[in-house]
């Protein structure tokens, strides 16, 4: 029996090596050099020929336009946050263990943390942190108010200047 399904595994398995269907070999032994062109829809266009090519600049609204656009708030996405925090215990279970009790890796364990506190970092600056784009440049802002909600009495106000170049967190459009 056990002789059966070995041979019949085998069989399947290397079934998928062998051709379907064997084709004639031609006779002439240059048949394939001497047929003349390929009949393939690549072997008719050129070689490369390299051409000059100019950006075409995106339309530019004016300021009648510009003074009508709305501002956007970037929604909030907390799947980086999320990612990072699971991350912790796959860290934590396949890190490899020299300990002869089999207990977990103290890098292991030191790894996953570092990687649950980053993520809550992510996602307690994306609960808190809003990017919205103005008419002519972006602002980072913080929310402030009951329960962090925008739609529930809670307002965005200006983050404080950056302390290490003494600016606002600002950055214009025409800048970047």
């Amino acid at each position: 029996m056990m002789k059966l399904i070995l041979a019949l595994s085998l069989a399947t398995v290397t079934s998928g090596f062998a051709p379907l269907s064997v084709k004639s070999a031609s006779s002439n032994v240059l048949g394939a050099a001497s047929a003349g062109k390929p009949q393939n829809d690549w072997s008719d266009k050129p070689g490369y020929q390299p051409k000059s090519t100019t950006p075409v600049a995106a339309r530019k609204p004016n300021r009648i336009q510009r003074r009508k656009m709305k501002d956007a708030i970037i929604d909030p996405d907390y799947y980086l946050a999320a990612g990072f925090a699971l991350l912790c215990p796959l860290i934590i279970w396949y890190h490899p263990s020299y300990d002869p009790s089999g207990g977990p890796s103290l890098i292991g364990v030191c790894g996953g943390l570092f990687h649950l506190l980053f993520g809550a970092l992510l996602w307690i600056q994306t609960l808190r942190v809003r990017c919205v784009f103005e008419k002519d440049g972006f602002e980072f802002y913080n929310i402030k108010g009951p329960g962090l909600d925008l739609e529930n009495g809670a307002w965005l106000e200006r983050k404080p200047d950056n302390y290490v170049a003494g600016t606002r967190n600002r950055w214009s459009f025409d800048s970047i």
